[in-house]
């Protein structure tokens, strides 16, 4: 057996829009996961000397950190922690309770119980004025001051919880005053004033690579011709106007690179391009800007490399010979990364880390039986996922995985950890893993179709467009001081981060408000050229009819709980969704079609839940339901497992519900099970996560809960 180790390049994408309008940033993300994830990410490698990792860092957000830092720059909701408790006005009472529940509350407000209280409190009428204004008036003084401490509170990194005043803070719990309050927001700005400076460290210190992406995030094959997007989508509708902005492409690149030189000292070696996204004429102008290597997804390899390709291509950098130069290409494991992006949240820190390990040690045995061990030498598995979205799913925020695979990966003789640029440096080209063109596509389907081809993108792409021509045709006549910033706002548009959010295939709960940053700007483009902006700027490019993709029940429903399909007539007037419409697809390999009905009558809430498949054996389906209080279902087959809460003397009640595993999967729930103290039942949370071997595989929807409305039934 070669002693030879197989090289492992993790790579975590830091990334947040531009989200300042005017003088004040509409949301509080680049700063929120500065003091949770961007700190500690590399503060727990820290602790493992021979761990080495890359981290990609977006300017869109490296401007707004030094923002904060150097400006004193304020967001929405950290000005309404700031104000007193005894001074709120009830607008501002409502923005609180619309805004300081956004983030997932069974990792980051359930076990808090002082959080939690507040939290059944005054969650419930997201989107509903008067619902969020009653619930208002059931808050005193001193549970709107512990509100903002808790919101402020939780997003606090665990490699900081321990240090002061984060830890008194921890365990007091309750009754804050407003000395502590300010206290505590003054600490968390130190940890944002930490971020950069601990990067840099780091790099010098050799443990971490540095990389970045074009400045505003632009999906820079789109941007440099919209019909690139053709390749991978033959039959995609594309905007009116055909986009051909190669120069603004190029100058997002240039300003990335003098940004990174200026806070870090060095120019950067390599990018993970916007997305994933790759074209030749994107790969040109990375290559052009000095580049040594850039990262896609393994589907890019596969569609670039046809009938040539052969198994574990996807484990060795490939070179891309451009027009201006060879370029490094490396590809990411799209199974390995998704694991941790979108599965090990639920599992066991442990288990989770020696299933990712032990996929690892597999790889490198299978490369050893099919090209030898020598090939050991050249071979690279790249791991590349967001490095901040998914760890308030974990526990602990995914220190304990995180500090169980860093023990490992340092224990251990067949894996080492390295960058992706010491990986590639001093590699020769090998003719045989050489490419002189590359797929047009991103990691997401190896198509564009997130960010163009919806009839709201290209809407938006069209708008886009018209205020560049509209500043064009302006420049001669307006200050250049005036184009610079209109150019500006141009810029800020180009990121995908507000095609992201149009169309049908992500949502969220703040999502209408990249739609007003993104009319905003441009609407600020014909304000700095003198001109009316266009009608449609005023109008949200976001339909409402196609959010939430959820069709809601017409009327009562009682049906037969027998785990068969049919008669169906028993759900016709019952509300539906399928997976893939509540963001089940976790934008990986695409399931079965799974379609869910729910409805109720007076007393019962009925779910089924319909696959094209039946469950295995070794599959369960995990089904939470939550209003006041939860019940959850464990259906496998031959067996239901429930989970319900107790009654007064603290017993488990369970009387009443019904559920049956055929067929399909049907359930009755009694709504008192769910209800509290009577109470009428608006909306109903909903939950399902699928387990293999005991592990979850797959949630939707993948993050959050789903509310489902059953008021006025």
């Amino acid at each position: 057996m070669s002693s030879q180790p197989l090289q492992v390049a993790l790579l975590w994408h830091q990334h947040q829009p531009y989200y300042k309008l005017e003088e004040r940033y509409l949301l509080p993300w680049a700063r929120l996961h500065a003091t949770k994830d961007y700190f500690d990410i590399a503060a727990i490698a820290s602790q493992f000397p021979t761990i080495r990792q890359t981290i990609n860092i977006v300017p869109s957000l490296m401007i707004q950190l030094l923002d904060y830092i150097n400006n004193g720059a304020v967001d929405d909701v950290l000005e309404l922690s700031r104000r007193p408790a005894s001074a709120l006005n009830d607008d501002e009472k409502i923005q609180i309770l619309r805004n300081f529940f956004l983030c997932n509350p069974e990792r980051m407000i359930r076990p808090y119980p002082r959080f939690a209280e507040l939290f059944a409190k005054g969650s419930r009428h997201r989107d509903d004025l008067a619902g969020l204004a009653e619930a208002a008036q059931t808050f005193s003084p001193a549970d709107w001051r512990d509100l903002q401490v808790w919101y402020n509170l939780t997003w606090v990194g665990e490699m900081s919880r321990g240090k002061e005043p984060f830890a008194a803070m921890l365990a007091k719990g309750r009754g804050f005053t407003e000395q502590e309050k300010q206290t505590l927001l003054d600490a968390t700005m130190q940890i944002v004033q930490s971020v950069i400076p601990t990067y840099r460290t780091m790099m010098e210190q050799g443990g971490l690579e540095l990389s970045v992406t074009a400045f505003y995030h632009p999906i820079l094959p789109v941007l440099c011709d919209s019909h690139v997007a053709l390749e991978a989508m033959p039959n995609a509708t594309l905007p009116e106007q055909r986009i051909q902005l190669a120069e603004d492409a190029r100058t997002h690149i240039q300003r990335a690179v003098a940004l990174f030189r200026e806070q870090f000292g060095v120019a950067p070696a390599g990018t993970w391009p916007s997305e994933g996204s790759v074209s030749d004429a994107a790969m040109e102008l990375v290559r052009e800007a000095g580049f040594a290597w850039a990262a896609t997804d393994e589907g890019i390899l596969h569609n670039t490399l046809g009938e040539r390709r052969r198994n574990l291509d996807k484990y060795f950098p490939w070179m891309l010979r451009t027009a201006t130069g060879p370029l490094w290409m490396v590809f990411r494991d799209h199974e390995l990364s998704d694991a941790i992006g979108f599965v090990y949240s639920s599992w066991n820190p442990r288990d989770a880390a020696l299933d990712f390990y032990h996929r690892l040690v597999e790889i490198r045995s299978r490369i050893i039986q099919e090209r030898g061990a020598a090939a050991l030498q050249d071979a690279l598995v790249s791991v590349i996922l967001d490095g901040e979205n998914c760890w308030e799913y974990y526990e602990a925020n995914g220190r304990p995985f995180l500090e169980s695979l860093y023990r490992l990966l340092s224990e251990s003789n067949e894996i080492e950890t390295v960058t992706v640029g010491g990986a590639i440096a001093n590699r020769k080209p090998a003719p045989e893993r050489t490419i002189g063109r590359i797929y047009s596509g991103s990691w997401i389907g190896s198509n564009f179709k997130i960010w163009i081809g919806h009839e709201e993108d290209n809407q938006a792409w069209d708008l886009l467009l018209g205020a560049r021509a509209a500043l064009m045709e302006a420049r001669g006549s307006i200050p250049e001081e005036d184009f610079t910033r209109a150019m500006e706002a141009i810029y800020i548009c180009e990121g995908s981060d507000w095609f992201w959010w149009y169309g049908d295939e992500n949502s969220a709960a703040n999502q209408d408000d990249f739609d007003t940053l993104f009319r905003a700007h441009l609407a600020r483009v014909y304000r700095l050229i003198g001109q009316p902006a266009p009608a449609a700027l005023s109008i949200p490019i976001r339909r409402a009819s196609r959010r939430p993709k959820v069709t809601p029940p017409t009327g009562q429903i009682s049906p037969t709980v027998d785990g068969r399909r049919n008669p169906i007539a028993e759900w016709e007037r019952a509300g539906w969704f399928t997976v893939a419409e509540v963001g089940g697809a976790m934008h990986k390999a695409a399931g079965l079609e799974r379609k869910i009905w729910y409805g109720c009558d007076e007393a019962t809430f009925y779910l089924r839940y319909d696959s094209a498949a039946a469950i295995a054996p070794n599959q369960v389906v995990r089904i939470a339901l939550s209003a006041a209080r939860s019940v959850t279902l464990h259906l496998m087959p031959g067996n239901v497992g429930i989970e319900a809460p107790t009654d007064e003397s603290g017993r488990v009640n369970v009387g009443g519900i019904t559920a049956a595993v055929g067929e399909i999967i049907e359930a009755a729930i009694p709504l008192q099970l769910l209800a509290a103290g009577g109470q009428t039942i608006e909306q109903i949370g909903f939950v399902c996560e699928l387990y293999e071997g005991g592990h979850a595989t797959e949630r939707f929807p993948h993050q959050g809960v789903l509310m489902l409305g059953v008021g006025g039934r």
